[in-house]
């Protein structure tokens, strides 16, 4: 049975579909740019029109009187519409959000090659009494089949359950940073697999984001102001002064952006002269949501804490999931004030890094609804497994499968070995080669906010292969080549000066002396990896939002520096952004607009597609999304490569 589940948030809604035959959650692209959400705006025009999502947003320049925002917060009452007095009920606001998710999805599913739904599970919070209008809004958009309503703590601990394969009894602790609050629940793994909540506190308490966001943007602009009336800087924030002077006369400013100031963060945060730089917003936020969040997490962690005495648990994991756990230093602070509360009452806090854990309640969701998942599942246990190199990884996941069906056949209570260890090791004249393992799944492609050739973003599925860790050094190149090109010397440093048929050579010596299958990456395997593959939290470079954590470029570097010296992104990948230009196997070519699986790109062309940045070149071209091409038989020292093997 193939199952749509829908995250309703405060601000956004997200969709993804279970797939029977992969027998995994994917994302459904949703935004009129490809991205994986629409805002919870709604739009009720004079002649009683409803717009939704990114159509609702277009209004807000437009007619800001008739936007309807915040309607999860507010689903009990009717909705006043001040031009003609007439009142908009939520169940039809609700039922054409039905009515637009349930046909825009099954479009998206027919469109590779999917089933069109037949059962939907729609997310809750802990403590919710509104089950009856989603019920009614659910009949009226003309949906007959089977649905699911799930909490959205629960359905954060199925995705956990399927990433880190707890054990029965095990203690989970979900802490959802939302849109305006941050819903709290501890969940426990029964003898069947499956979370239950053991304790929760209904949704609130905490603004995580909402009004202390808008204040800060709102003190942002105003400090810009200043600073350009004192001419210290030139910027365009004049443009919007009668903006904030609407805001400034709305409640003393306390009003939200898209109310008070007629713009919604996605504008706010898009391309053009009327926005912030992300960087700014992030800095500004963290100014303002931090430490509100740390002060209103304390209590709701002790009670973890002492739920996990009283049922006698050493460990308990935690998991962070919502968009606004992306604010800048929020997770690492609230980690740190978790453990340290955690440690003082006798318990470790082991925090899980979920994969898209901003889509980990709707991923979770679906496969809880999904018809193997929602049975019973005998206890799993773990097989501790040897570390596999690039020769014998093939063999290896042979064994496994044979392991794991003569298991099965048995029909014991097994489910068979766990997946191959993540890395592979290969070693060369005394030199040694890491890989990781990048598990496959599906992304969004490309970038609206870039230049031309970002576009159009667009679904990439890929099946799993082994990234390496660091780009190749020339220590490495020199072990399989015996010679050193590069301009800048040092064993650590990565090879430069080679061109795409040098970098073809030396992988037909590498496999040759190793038995391997070692390649170029394709475009999409460089982009899904540098993103963070199916832990990415949506950076704009390869790990973080800041460049100069991750990234040696034109200006901080110089020339190139040894691997592994900035911080890695979300798999342990280092220098994906900067240092050297990466080559890929694709020839240059425009993106296509339809989905994808395991792209190769066009078989023929001029140039090969250069990926990353490089020491020598601005932040933007380190851009994960970011796209370069050259000649195949051109080399400088700006231009290196690493490996990929499957």
């Amino acid at each position: 049975m193939s199952v749509l589940g829908i995250d309703f948030g405060t601000s956004r809604i997200k969709a993804a579909y279970w797939d029977d035959e992969r027998g995994e959650a994917v994302m459904l692209p949703l935004g009129k740019r490809g991205q994986l959400y629409v805002p919870s705006l709604f739009h009720v025009s004079k002649d009683g029109k409803i717009r939704f999502g990114d159509e609702a947003e277009q209004m807000l320049h437009h007619d800001p009187d008739g936007i309807v925002e915040n309607l999860k917060l507010d689903l009990d009452k009717p909705i006043k519409y001040v031009p003609n007095g007439q009142k908009v009920r939520s169940a039809d606001l609700m039922t054409l959000l039905f009515t637009r998710m349930i046909e825009y999805s099954a479009r998206q599913v027919k469109s590779f090659g999917g089933k069109v739904p037949e059962k939907l599970v729609l997310t809750l919070p802990s403590r919710w009494d509104y089950e009856d209008i989603y019920t009614d809004a659910l009949e009226t958009a003309g949906h007959k089949g089977e649905k699911l309503f799930l909490r959205e703590p629960e359905a954060a601990g199925w995705a956990w359950i399927a990433e880190e394969k707890p054990q029965a009894g095990e203690m989970l602790v979900v802490l959802d940073f939302g849109g305006g609050t941050v819903d709290w629940a501890s969940l426990q793994v029964d003898e069947t697999g499956r979370p239950k909540i053991i304790a929760d506190l209904p949704p609130g308490g905490i603004t995580a984001a909402g009004a202390h966001v808008d204040d800060g943007l709102f003190d942002e602009m105003m400090r810009r102001i200043s600073q350009e009336q004192r001419g210290y800087v030139q910027t365009h924030v004049a443009l919007i002064k009668e903006q904030i002077r609407q805001m400034k006369e709305s409640q003393n400013g306390q009003e939200t952006l898209s109310g008070g100031m007629n713009q919604s963060l996605e504008v706010m945060l898009g391309p053009g002269i009327f926005t912030f730089e992300r960087e700014v917003f992030e800095e500004v936020v963290n100014r303002e949501a931090v430490e509100q969040a740390l002060d209103g997490i304390g209590g709701y962690v002790k009670k973890a804490v002492k739920i996990a005495g009283e049922l006698h648990r050493k460990q308990v994991w935690c998991v962070l999931v919502g968009g606004t756990r992306q604010l800048a230093g929020l997770e690492e602070a609230v980690k740190a004030k978790a453990k340290e509360i955690g440690k003082a009452g006798g318990i470790e806090l082991k925090f899980s890094e979920l994969g898209q854990a901003d889509f980990a309640t709707v991923r979770g969701a679906v496969r809880r609804a999904s018809p193997e998942q929602g049975k019973p599942k005998p206890q799993q246990i773990r097989v501790n497994e040897p570390l596999p190199t690039a020769r014998t990884a093939g063999a290896y996941k042979r064994a496994t499968s044979i392991i794991s069906n003569t298991l099965s056949a048995f029909n014991a209570s097994i489910v068979g070995a766990s997946k191959p260890a993540a890395n592979l090791v290969e070693r060369i004249n005394g030199i040694q080669i890491e890989m990781i393992f990048v598990q496959g799944g599906s992304f969004i492609m490309g970038s609206n906010d870039g230049r031309n050739d970002e576009k159009p973003v667009h679904q990439v599925t890929l099946d799993d292969f082994y990234i390496g860790k660091f780009p190749v050094t020339q220590a490495q190149w020199e072990a399989v080549m015996g010679n050193n090109p590069s301009h800048f010397r040092g064993e650590n440093l990565p090879v430069e000066s080679v061109s795409w048929y040098d970098v073809q050579e030396f992988m037909k010596k590498l496999n040759k002396k190793t038995g391997g299958n070692y390649r170029l990456p394709t475009e999409a395997e460089w982009e899904y990896a540098a993103r963070g593959g199916a832990k990415s939290r949506g950076y704009k470079y390869a790990g973080s939002n800041n460049i100069d954590e991750v990234a040696w470029y034109r200006d901080n570097a110089g020339k190139t520096h040894e691997v592994g010296t900035k911080k890695p992104n979300e798999l342990g990948i280092y220098d994906m952004s900067g240092n050297l230009w990466e080559s890929c196997s694709d020839w240059e070519g425009d993106y296509l607009s339809g989905s994808q699986t395991n792209p190769t790109g066009p078989s023929s062309g001029p140039r090969r597609v250069l990926r990353g940045g490089s020491w020598n070149f601005y932040a933007e071209s380190c851009r994960s999304a970011s796209r370069m091409y050259d000649d195949p038989g051109y080399s400088d020292s700006d231009g290196g490569f690493r490996l990929v093997s499957q």
